[in-house]
């Protein structure tokens, strides 16, 4: 048993797996197979392979396999192998490097393969072990310093974070930080093999980038085969057949999809499942993905009231915009009505607060909350102060708002494109729908915007009867709005 897992890395996998996940089991499929022969290539320093990106699927065992069971196993023969890896964020790094300690330190690994060697107690960190043979692993996160060390093997997992990549900023910090320094910490600019896993999440994404330049192999594991994307390395082909063939149907098949999509959006799915990102301009709000127009809410439809604000009048100012988006009783939301206008503040106010009356009169609608965006500095401040304060009588609540608006959005481009939205007929139909289908990517996005506000409130509503306005982490904040004295 212990040979078999000395020699090929699938078996050392398998036999290291309860190590790692006690208590849980492995369903070994034939795409993993794929993973680990092109690996075993890597160790073997495989010209055809020395720069190797492989893109997976989320939840496929790519981090286990390249970042923890890959390094230790290089270790049974060559414990002198520098390894300098890196992930998109600190946490996940630390993670992956605890687990190949672990690994290395458990009585199944010294018992099976009888290693002659130990880790260094004087360098013996989270991020940064060696070994008494002068190997290391060296941990970061993308953007992170990287100075001094050599890697003779150089790792690379998720360098983008999904929630940030729709910023061309942060895409091009973790293109120059690849590029310029960890890249530049190969130790043998000939036979040092690099390799990239991850699961694509924009078209300029690094694996993208890296396509682009040329000179690397991909193993792209696609959630669902397409022949005209068919996949052939120098190792190995992709040996299903079928158009729409799935890569694990035990676990992931049509409701699963029906899920991620969801969650995702069409072409998030597309990108992180089936390795094939594209540039979503004008994608998200397909009319045709419209659940239906009714005449009215249904009765017992609950809602929330999200305001998007500005304070101009002029023509090519941004506009103020009030969505009121409700949840009916079959589970399915529906846009009852979008206010918007460019107004100075005063009259801004009033139409938030007519808005408010006008909200309380519908029948059959409960409305929950009124969100009123805070925007930045003290001015936002006094300004959201100024409403809450008219607004008294109402359920009223500020919110400041974080992190990029695309990502704020997606959930509910995920519902409208999975048909779980209805629309109410009303005059602001046209204007709505005219902004939306050019999101994301649109210069104008008020509604847009608002839409995502209210989306996100309503689903952090649990019942009517629950608590309102619970924050969703790193999406924004409730405001306190501190008691002063009328004037």
């Amino acid at each position: 048993m212990a040979e078999k897992a000395r020699r090929r890395l699938s078996e050392f996998v398998r036999q290291g797996w309860s190590v790692l996940n006690p208590g849980r089991g492995l369903e070994w499929l034939p795409y993993l197979d794929a993973i680990c022969l092109h690996l075993e290539a890597v160790k073997r320093r495989d010209p055809r392979v020395r720069h190797l990106l492989i893109t997976q699927p989320p939840n496929t065992l790519k981090s286990s396999i390249a970042m923890v069971c890959f390094p230790a196993w290089c270790w049974i023969d060559e414990p002198e192998l520098r390894f300098l890896c890196a992930a998109s964020d600190g946490p996940l790094a630390t993670r992956d490097a605890l687990a190949h300690r672990d690994l290395v330190e458990s009585d199944w690994y010294r018992n099976s393969f009888g290693p002659t060697w130990r880790l260094k107690i004087d360098q013996d960190q989270k991020t940064w072990f060696a070994n008494t043979a002068g190997g290391h692993r060296i941990s970061y996160s993308v953007n992170a310093r990287v100075i001094g060390r050599k890697g003779d093997i150089l790792l690379v997992d998720d360098a983008n974070d999904a929630k940030k990549v729709h910023s061309q900023v942060e895409r091009d910090s973790v293109v120059m930080w690849h590029d310029l320094a960890f890249s530049g910490r190969i130790a043998d600019e000939k036979t040092s093999p690099h390799v990239v896993v991850g699961q694509r999440v924009h078209p300029g994404d690094l694996i993208g980038h890296l396509k682009k330049k040329g000179g690397w192999v991909e193993l792209r594991m696609s959630e669902e085969y397409e022949p005209a994307n068919h996949c052939s390395t120098p190792l190995w082909s992709d040996p299903r057949t079928v158009a729409g063939e799935w890569l694990r149907p035990s676990r992931f098949g049509d409701p699963e999809k029906a899920d991620a999509i969801a969650r995702l959006a069409t072409d998030g799915y597309d990108a992180q499942h089936n390795q094939a990102p594209r540039e979503s301009a004008g994608t998200w709000f397909d009319q045709a993905n419209i659940a239906g127009f009714l005449p009215h809410a249904p009765v017992g439809t609950v809602a929330v009231r999200y305001w998007d604000t500005a304070a101009s009048e002029g023509q090519t100012a941004c506009e103020t915009a009030g969505v009121l988006l409700g949840r009916i009783p079959d589970g399915r939301f529906v846009l009852i009505d979008c206010e918007a206008g460019r107004w100075q503040p005063v009259d801004r106010n009033n139409a938030i607060v007519a808005t408010a009356h006008a909200d309380r009169r519908r029948a059959g609608v409960r409305v929950l909350g009124i969100w009123i965006e805070q925007e930045p500095g003290g001015s936002g401040l006094s300004d959201v102060q100024n409403i809450i304060r008219k607004l008294a009588g109402f359920p009223a609540f500020a919110w400041k708002e974080t992190g990029d608006k695309d990502v704020r959005l997606r959930p509910f481009a995920g519902q409208w494109q999975s048909k779980n939205v209805l629309l109410c007929e009303g005059e602001w139909n046209a204007a709505y729908l005219a902004e939306m289908k050019t999101l994301p990517g649109g210069k104008k996005r008020d509604r847009g915007d608002a839409s995502a506000g209210a989306f996100n409130r309503l689903s952090e509503t649990p019942t009517p009867t629950g608590s309102i306005g619970l924050p969703n982490p790193g999406q924004g904040n409730m405001v306190n709005i501190p008691s002063q004295p009328l004037r």
